[in-house]
């Protein structure tokens, strides 16, 4: 049953029900029996934020049937969500001892100390919990085939497989593929790509579409400076630093699709002037 506090959150509360309510009530609950056979909801994960999720709902809902089974106010939707997310607590807590310990690892870090001296720290303040280990190496990005069912509710035993291309082979979220030939063509870094072994289908930036391979103007496109193109797509564009982001698109010759991680090109002058024409793991160089 729902109990709605709606715009009669701030009103008094109310009256206690009648002997006849309250065993119109207890009739609706499942007998004994019934209940033990049921599997109760199990929540991985409060989620606030989410109204898809009713766990905000859930939570108002439940209150409000304890506020007035002790005749005290019940309340709304948001009051409810603004009691669950209250922040400040959380904040003068476990987030700001989350954010000491960061730090340690940040000096850790400036002061050129080695891998092996780097920590994970787990913390749960509710249980006084404090575990400290050694971290796990970054998860590997390699080449691999995936299998998929596209339509496993009338043909379940059809299976696709799709060959995906590491490129470099391995690599891992924190690697960067570093491309510096200057204020290049689309063309010209296309041919960077072709001789690696790929080719470039689409280009993005910034969440615009700079280029594509099969479109009818892909010819004038290629013969474009990648900067000028950015900025007749992207007036407010901000290419101050010598570099950006960009969002490639590969595949090899077989038509495999290339599995990338971030992409840095360089045109000018920028922060980024250690790092050469390779891929780069932390800094350090890796051969493509």
């Amino acid at each position: 049953r729902r109990v709605h506090g709606g715009s009669a959150a701030d009103a008094p509360a109310p009256a206690a029900p009648s002997d006849d309510e309250v065993a119109a009530a207890m009739a609706l609950f499942p007998a004994p029996a019934a209940l033990k056979a049921m599997t109760p909801p199990v929540v991985d994960q409060f989620e606030k934020d989410d109204d898809s999720n009713h766990h905000i709902a859930f939570v108002q809902a439940l209150g409000n049937l304890r506020a007035r089974t002790y005749t005290i106010h019940e309340v709304d939707f948001l009051k409810a969500k603004l009691a669950a997310g209250r922040i400040i607590p959380a904040i003068a807590t476990a987030t700001a001892m989350i954010t000491g310990v960061v730090c340690l690892e940040l000096y850790k870090f400036v002061q050129g100390h080695s891998i092996g001296l780097f920590r994970n720290t787990f913390v749960n303040l509710g249980a006084m919990i404090f575990a400290i280990s050694d971290p796990s190496p970054a998860t590997r990005v390699v080449s691999k085939v995936v299998k998929t069912v596209p339509d496993p509710e009338n043909n379940p035993e059809y299976i696709e497989e799709k060959s995906l291309k590491a490129f470099p082979e391995p690599h891992n979220a924190w690697d960067a593929v570093v491309i510096a030939i200057g204020d290049a063509t689309i063309g010209q870094i296309s041919d960077w790509y072709a001789a690696r072994g790929f080719t470039l289908s689409a280009l993005a930036y910034n969440g615009a579409g700079l280029y594509m391979s099969f479109g009818k103007t892909a010819a004038d496109v290629r013969a474009m400076k990648l900067t000028d193109r950015i900025r007749a797509m992207l007036p407010d564009a901000d290419l101050s630093r010598g570099y950006v982001l960009l969002e490639p698109l590969i595949e090899t010759e077989a038509g495999d699709e290339g599995l990338q991680p971030k992409v840095i090109y360089k045109f000018g002058p920028s922060p980024l002037d250690g790092l050469r024409d390779h891929t780069t793991s932390l800094g350090k160089p890796i051969t493509v």
